[in-house]
Parts: structure tokens; C-alpha cells; sequence
């Protein structure tokens, strides 16, 4: 014997609907919140790359007496280095196919150098610059117009 509720209807389409249209309206708010996010975490991971190689480098000028490496000699992580030591806490400071770093040690004055770094993984990325004579990185770091190929991209260390 079948034995019936009279106050089972269920839901009717209209709050169906009106469930759906909230969700939809939640998502909307919250997919850019989220896309900004992982920007932002390319941003850090340049900035990162670029304080540790800057840690990398004053420990190999504090080694060599005073004398920052000279260029070319730092980056690219792959690349060849007189200092091996360097070479591989380098290597292990940023992943090259997710930023692109670059170095340059100052002409004019041999304990000071720039590191400067940019996420490959984003249209307009920020470029972060270390700069050991001014004391770290800079407050404002500037947006490149496209993401760097490569160093020579990087406007900081020219």
C-alpha cells in the first residue's frame, strides 16, 4: 500500500532559478578576485628571485673582498661561473622558465651591483630591481609592456 505526504512538493522552478542566479552572481564576484591572485604570485615569485640572487651575489662580494662578480658571470642560472659555489645557489634561487633574471655590477663603484627580475608566466608583469647601493628593492617597481623572453628584456639592468 502506497502511503502519501501532503506536504512533499519539493522545489518549484522559480526557486530553482533564483538558487542558480546567486550562484552565478557569487562566481562572477569571486573569478576575478581569484585570477588576480595568481598575478600576484608571479609578482612574489620575481620579487623572491630577485632578493635571493641579491643575497647570492653580496655573499660572493663579501667573499671576494669587496669586489662584486662581474657581469654575465651571475645569470642566467644555467650559464657558466667562475664561482661554482654561486652558480648553484643560484640555480636553486628561481626557476628560469618561470623568471627571468638579469645582473649587473656597477662600473664606477666595485662593491656595488643591480639584480632585477620579472615573471615569464603574464602579460604585463612588474619588474623588480635590487639595488644594493640604495639598500634593497625598489618601492616602486615598474610594469614592463609584455612578459620578458629573456634578460636583456629587463629595462633595470641596462
Amino acid at each position: 500500500m502506497k502511503h502519501e505526504f501532503k506536504d512533499e512538493d519539493g522545489f518549484t522552478l522559480i526557486e530553482l532559478l533564483v538558487v542558480i542566479l546567486i550562484i552565478g552572481i557569487l562566481s562572477a564576484i569571486a573569478i576575478p578576485a581569484f585570477l588576480s591572485q595568481r598575478s600576484r604570485a608571479w609578482d612574489a615569485a620575481a620579487e623572491t628571485a630577485a632578493r635571493n640572487v641579491a643575497v647570492n651575489v653580496a655573499a660572493e662580494t663579501t667573499a671576494n673582498g669587496g669586489k662584486a662578480p662581474s657581469d654575465g658571470t651571475v645569470i642566467p642560472a644555467n650559464a657558466a661561473s667562475p664561482s661554482p659555489g654561486l652558480q648553484a645557489e643560484v640555480a636553486k634561487a628561481y626557476k628560469a622558465t618561470d623568471v627571468v633574471v638579469a645582473y649587473k655590477a656597477d662600473a664606477t663603484n666595485p662593491g656595488e651591483f643591480k639584480v632585477c627580475a620579472a615573471s615569464k608566466l603574464y602579460n604585463t608583469p612588474k619588474e623588480y630591481i635590487y639595488d644594493s647601493q640604495k639598500g634593497g628593492i625598489q618601492p616602486s617597481p615598474t610594469a614592463l609592456g609584455a612578459a620578458p623572453a629573456d634578460a636583456t628584456a629587463l629595462n633595470g639592468c641596462k
